[in-house]
């Protein structure tokens, strides 16, 4: 796979906030040709890293409402 095939396949993912095809890509990491293309990268992984931040905080705000519901009804 190209350098610059990867940067768009990893822009898709991240508009498409598919984690899955970010950690697919991320293990399929070329060496870039460029350092243009070395930035455009490393902007891309941070964005899917708060990606993942964010989705890790919905969910453990999701599991405490879920386990309060829980704790609520077997009271």
């Amino acid at each position: 796979m190209s350098s610059q095939s990867w940067l768009n396949q990893f822009k898709i993912a991240i508009i498409d906030k598919d984690i899955q095809k970010m950690s697919e890509l991320n293990s399929l990491m070329p060496k870039f040709e460029t350092i243009e293309q070395i930035y455009e990268a490393q902007a891309y992984i941070k964005q899917a890293i708060q990606l993942i931040t964010n989705q890790q905080s919905k969910l453990s705000e999701n599991m405490a409402k879920i386990q309060k519901t829980k704790k609520f009804l077997n009271s």
